[in-house]
């Protein structure tokens, strides 16, 4: 009897202090966190704020010293503080400012010597975007992911969101006068006119072509696109380009009869561009013309390059 009485107050004993231990775990163990802004004195307060609201909002319990309210550098006197309150988490927020924005780094930091364990950062125009990209920076050091992947319809500032910027081009229209040889000894070549568009950057230049020329011997037509590189940014620019077109070609023989052909035809030319600081362009090239077919007659075939020497005038 008497130990059965002894065990049943062992038991009770034991119930009670788990009960205590259930009780007062929460309490003991419980994962208390602050927050520490530096830099952004006139918004360092309301940036702590919405950062303390996201963290509770993850279920995370908040402490705020009064010592820490505010901008306050982050350096080792506030370990005292944070082992005063039983404080075992502690984020770090850091403002730098960038012109009209500012650059904002959230870190979880140790709380017993300030080590970084994780930060992400991001730039805001100011307090007008605080409310969106603070608690955005949050959950992406609490779940260990880049700012991109936390990122919802709800939260993309306006730096991510702006247009993006393009390369300053022109666009420019006019046409040109033109040479046009081929190999054949036996043919003295022809001339003609072409239109032209042009679209052209700093150091790029892309064109568009079509052109027709003629003489007793020779005929030819073509319709082509070719891009140059511009070498220099000045006035005056050497340039080197290709491209790829469609031609139409025929020459005539010793006895005056046509052989013809038509196809694909690779495009290369060289030449100087003038007048670039103006509203015009002055094009002198040299283009080479790589049929990829050969003209034929009776069977016979022949395959014949061209050479042009061309003036072009754009506006």
């Amino acid at each position: 009897m008497y130990h059965f009485r002894f065990f049943t107050l062992k038991s009770t004993v034991i119930l009670l202090g788990l009960i205590a231990f259930g009780a007062f775990a929460p309490i003991a163990f419980a994962t208390n966190a602050a927050v520490v802004v530096s830099g952004g004195e006139s918004s360092a307060r309301g940036y702590q704020l919405l950062i303390q609201q996201a963290l509770s909002e993850k279920g995370i319990p908040i402490v705020d010293p009064i010592e820490l309210q505010g901008a306050h550098p982050i350096s080792e006197d506030i370990l005292p503080i944070l082992q005063r309150d039983s404080i075992t988490r502690l984020f770090t927020l850091e403002i730098t400012p960038l012109g009209s924005r500012d650059l904002v780094s959230l870190t979880e930091r140790s709380a017993t010597d300030l080590k970084p364990i994780y930060a992400s950062k991001m730039s805001m125009a100011g307090a007008d975007e605080a409310e969106v990209i603070l608690p955005r920076l949050t959950d992406a050091v609490l779940e260990r992911k880049k700012t991109e992947e936390v990122a919802t319809v709800e939260n993309v500032g306006t730096q991510e969101s702006r247009p993006l910027e393009k390369r300053a081009g022109e666009f420019y229209w006019g046409g040109g006068i033109a040479g046009a040889m081929t190999m054949e000894k036996s043919v003295k070549g022809s001339y003609g006119g072409f239109l032209r568009g042009s679209f052209e950057t700093v150091d790029l230049r892309v064109d568009l072509t079509l052109g027709g020329y003629g003489s007793e011997d020779m005929a030819m037509g073509d319709f082509s696109i070719a891009a140059s590189y511009l070498f220099l940014n000045q006035d005056i620019s050497p340039f080197l380009g290709g491209g790829l077109g469609y031609l139409v070609y025929g020459v005539a023989n010793s006895e005056g009869d046509f052989r013809d052909g038509n196809g694909l035809a690779f495009t290369l030319t060289t030449g100087v561009e003038f007048l670039r600081l103006y509203p015009t362009r002055l094009i002198v090239e040299v283009k080479f013309l790589l049929p990829t077919f050969q003209v034929s007659e009776a069977g016979e075939k022949n395959y014949a390059p061209i050479g042009m020497f061309a003036f072009s005038f754009l506006f």
